[in-house]
């Protein structure tokens, strides 16, 4: 009967490996993490300030940057109480909104500022609502 051949990798070398791998990755994750909410943060914050329980989310940035005329975009997505097809509370909503992005973000850098406002209710689809604001007009 033959022995087979010692094996390159041990066990203890694989687990070290997958520590490791695992490491790599989640220092990564964070890397990307920073890089995408860091220049959005403050108004993060104040967004979740203003609306408690909301989960705001913004993200800022062109489409396809390859392509010249794509806006560039402010986007802002914030989860609310109420309903948002209601217009006098959406339309409330979307210029204290929009005074907390001036607020904390420069909009003179963007060309639209996008606000999607989500109701969401138990066991039920959620009610969405979103409007454009052409920035352009507005700065100047």
């Amino acid at each position: 009967m033959s022995e087979s051949p010692n094996p390159r990798l041990t066990g203890p070398k694989v687990v070290l490996l997958m520590f490791g791998f695992g490491v790599v990755m989640v220092g990564t994750l964070w890397v990307y993490f920073e890089f995408q909410t860091r220049p959005f943060r403050e108004l993060t914050l104040a967004l979740a300030e203003e609306f408690p329980n909301s989960r705001p989310l913004v993200q800022g940035g062109q489409e396809k940057l390859n392509e010249k005329g794509e806006p560039r975009i402010l986007r802002v997505l914030v989860t609310v109480k109420f309903d948002p097809q209601e217009e006098e509370l959406f339309q409330a909503a979307v210029d204290r909104i929009r005074q907390i992005c001036a607020q904390y973000q420069d909009l003179a850098e963007y060309d639209e500022l996008e606000v999607h406002l989500i109701q969401r209710i138990p066991e039920q689809e959620p009610i969405t609502r979103s409007t454009v604001l052409d920035l352009r007009l507005t700065a100047k």
